[in-house]
């Protein structure tokens, strides 16, 4: 909903003409735009919002000062309660507050912070830079040291890159898209470097960081609770989308989003407007029929779109180059955020996050024994310690660990040879902070449950960075009550008798809707209804791909293998729903990085 972005460090000639290219780089339109600056001679910052959400936006709100500490915090909870009772202040805005705590706790700030959000913290005295994401990582922060010296920040990657300077792609962020993964730390280029959720950074002049993660606050005597859950996502859905007469919801007839517009109904009264995808040509898809069944049953107004209409894929100007290929979205969101828009609408509400409340864990971990195999076979005993090692520190990250993945997705021999043997290569190694974020009396089940829900929630994270920088474009705030770090303490408290009754696909989630709403929703099954979409698309677009593979190939680029990539979209293309996208995506990855009017998601 807002665009925050800062220029730190050394003040030159150039600051003027840096401060007007990071303004053409926002998303919000220059004709919608509400500007709100602080100039502190080496402290720019600024805060851009649209116009059609005013009265939600509150900028001037997000700029604090404490002596020659200068903050910009752009947080979706403005209460931060605990930070108020530690502070002992019940009437500063949260932007001062959180100036004098960092003067006063430094990075243990992080401990006292709730909800989404992400912080810039400038200390002119010291010439030091801080930047901190939530937990949860449902916001994104970039930024890049400037040719002139100092610190640019935005909160996309995409507003630093029209600051002047040459910026190759990043291979390291290549190889993560192509094995459909999602690592905030790699823009699409080299010399921009995003936040990895949790992540508190310090940087000197020097550029060097220290670094800090933080776990998701928990209640240490909580105990699932069916009732208490409902309740926080009451509280939830009213706190994000608080005018029931301008809010909308997706509805894919799934139990995701159901839940959130069921939610939404018994918490203000009213039936928000929702939308649905249609696919008429799609075998077993049928979601169009789901969603007018859980419209029918909530008493909600039901818009209906072609999803077929709408291609993945699409050619874009020079001028508007994308940021990343899975941070990017096609017009089918655009068309609803536009109908949304045309019909008064300022909230739309989306289901994203439940897959990873409430994905069933592993039955291993359920069990208490997470070195069994799902086979039953039985297992040496150096075997069972390696499983449980591997269990106990799934929530590790270093680069060994992506390219152990990536060998075994079967996914590592597509790559080219000089992306296998040198894009992993330059990640900065993980510290010990990163690796230890959690208590050690945690059980496996609670690391894994956490892992999920924070940085494995690869695919929740990209839907959810898009759909926000969607919004921002036409004035629509887009709000995910479902990725919360509340609802997540709840799910961390879950036990494993709790798990063990859920025997079906999201059973848990399944039985609280069907004990809640009684919704005939609880009996679907999850259809792969987006993969069918894409796989129908994409091979609309194999005409192209094989074009474009014959042009590369004459022009000799030494990395490119025009066979095998003809020969990997025939077989995507010849593949029956749900062949996996990486497949396809690792054989057309150079198309969206190297080739600058083509753009996907």
């Amino acid at each position: 909903m807002r665009e925050p972005v800062a220029l730190l460090g050394a003040t030159t000639a150039q600051d003027k003409a840096q401060r007007a290219a990071l303004s053409r780089g926002l998303l919000t339109p220059a004709d919608a735009r509400i500007l709100a600056t602080r100039d502190h001679g080496d402290a720019f910052f600024q805060a851009a919002g649209h116009a059609r959400l005013a009265a939600w936006l509150d900028l001037p709100a997000m700029f604090g000062t404490a002596g020659e500490t200068r903050v910009l915090v752009d947080l979706d909870d403005g209460r931060q309660n605990l930070l108020r009772q530690r502070l002992q202040d019940e009437h500063s805005k949260v932007a001062d507050l959180v100036a004098r705590a960092f003067s006063r706790f430094g990075l243990g700030l992080g401990n006292l912070m709730r909800g989404a959000y992400t912080i810039i913290i400038w200390d002119g005295r010291r010439h030091q830079l801080s930047l901190a994401l939530d937990p949860m990582g449902g916001k994104t922060l970039y930024y890049t040291q400037r040719e002139s010296g100092g610190f640019a920040v935005a909160g996309q990657a995409r507003t630093l890159n029209h600051l002047p300077g040459n910026r190759p792609p990043d291979p390291r962020a290549t190889l993560m898209w192509c094995l459909n993964e999602y690592d905030t730390r790699f823009s699409m280029w080299q010399g921009i470097t995003g936040l990895r959720p949790g992540e508190w950074l310090t940087l000197a002049q020097a550029g060097v960081v220290q670094q800090r993660r933080f776990a998701i606050p928990r209640s240490p005597t909580r105990t699932f609770d069916a009732a208490g859950w409902w309740r926080t996502l009451e509280t939830i859905v009213r706190e994000k989308a608080p005018d029931p007469a301008s809010t909308h919801s997706m509805l894919s007839g799934g139990l995701d989003s159901t839940c959130v517009a069921a939610t939404y109904r018994a918490a203000t009264g009213t039936a928000p407007a929702c939308h649905a995808y249609a696919f008429a040509n799609l075998q077993d898809c049928a979601e169009q029929s789901w969603s007018q069944a859980s419209a029918a049953q909530l008493g909600a107004p039901l818009i209906m779109y072609a999803a077929e209409d709408y291609p993945v894929f699409h050619r874009l100007s020079e001028a508007d180059k994308p940021e990343n290929p899975f941070q990017s979205g096609t017009l089918l969101e655009h068309a609803i955020l536009r109908r949304v828009r045309a019909e008064n609408g300022l909230f739309l509400m989306t289901g994203h996050g439940g897959d990873s409340l409430f994905t069933n864990p592993a039955t291993a971990l359920i069990s208490g024994k997470p070195w069994a195999r799902p086979s039953g076979r039985t297992q040496s005993s150096a075997a069972k310690a390696k499983r449980l090692w591997q269990v106990w520190l799934a929530h590790w990250q270093p680069n060994s660990l992506q390219r152990y993945r990536a060998r075994r997705r079967g996914h590592w021999r597509r790559q080219p040879a000089w992306l296998r043997t040198e894009a992993l290569q330059a990640a900065d190694p993980w510290s010990w902070l990163d690796q230890m974020p959690l208590r050690s009396s945690l059980d496996p089940l609670t690391f894994s449950l956490h892992t999920r829900l924070t940085r494995d929630a690869a695919g929740v994270r990209r839907a959810i960075h898009w759909y926000n920088r969607a919004g921002l474009m036409h004035g629509v705030k887009v709000v995910h009550p479902l990725f919360d770090e509340r609802l997540a303490d709840w799910v961390l408290h879950i036990s494993r008798r709790q798990w063990q009754t859920a025997q079906q696909p999201k059973g848990l989630l399944r039985r609280l809707l069907g004990e809640r709403f009684g919704l005939e929703v609880v009996h679907r099954l999850e259809k792969p209804t987006l993969t069918a979409y894409y796989h129908a698309s994409l091979e609309r677009e194999q005409a192209f791909l094989k074009e474009q593979s014959h042009i590369w190939s004459a022009q000799g680029v030494p990395w490119f293998d025009a066979a095998c990539f003809a020969r990997t979209v025939t077989e995507y293309c010849n593949g029956q729903p749900p062949y996996p996208p990486a497949d396809f995506l690792a054989a057309a990855w150079f198309l969206v990085w190297y080739h600058r009017d083509f753009y996907s998601n």
